[in-house]
């Protein structure tokens, strides 16, 4: 991403570029951009992220629309390792009318969540999503006051559900007809961070 002069920053940014809202362990999480949107429309076009991640592949439209106009308040970003781009991730504290989606009711406080994909294949079975999504879990908890951290995969993607049980997410319930993807309805399981993770 080039803003300005395109002068080197320090840390490896340039100028114009966004501060990171999270940085560890050579990750950098910064705000998506409209300069971000071509990479993120290429990374949707790939099978091995679209089928689990929305289901089919996405204009610069739908994404701007989603990412940059939706208003919703939820921390979307691209997810650079060491300076490099390597994918997307969003995180959000649950506001009451999301929370019955995962069976939780307005007692349910201090609910964050976070969804995310590597864009390019050749970085999955790395351990590198593993670092990425404990990191994440690790920094809602200490620097937003979360109480508890989930994310949703579908239950037929075992290699999220595997990466999420290795960053230390348990299973804890099953979600039935969780999400409409190209005509059919797929269950997710809803994990939670911790060892102590509500069941």
């Amino acid at each position: 991403m080039v803003g300005g002069d395109g002068a080197a920053a320090p840390g490896g940014y340039r100028a114009g570029m966004p501060e990171p809202v999270m940085s560890f362990d050579g990750f950098d999480l910064v705000p998506i951009t409209e300069a971000d949107l071509p990479r993120i429309v290429a990374w949707r076009s790939r099978p091995e992220v679209h089928e689990w991640y929305g289901g089919r592949p996405v204009t610069e439209d739908e994404i701007r629309r989603r990412h940059l106009e939706s208003g919703e308040p939820v921390a979307r970003c691209i997810v650079r390792l060491h300076g490099r781009p390597v994918g997307h991730l969003q995180f959000y504290e649950y506001l009451d009318e999301w929370k019955g989606a995962i069976g939780l009711g307005p007692s349910d406080t201090g609910v964050w969540g976070l969804d995310v994909y590597l864009g390019d294949p050749a970085l999955h079975g790395r351990g590198i999503g593993t670092r990425l999504v404990r990191g994440v879990a690790e920094r809602l908890a200490a620097d937003h006051g979360a109480e508890r951290v989930v994310i949703d995969p579908h239950v037929e993607n075992l290699a999220a559900v595997q990466c999420y049980e290795r960053a230390g997410f348990r299973r804890v319930r099953l979600l039935p007809a969780y999400e409409r993807v190209r005509g059919a309805w797929r269950d997710a399981w809803l994990m939670e961070f911790g060892d102590d993770a509500a069941t």
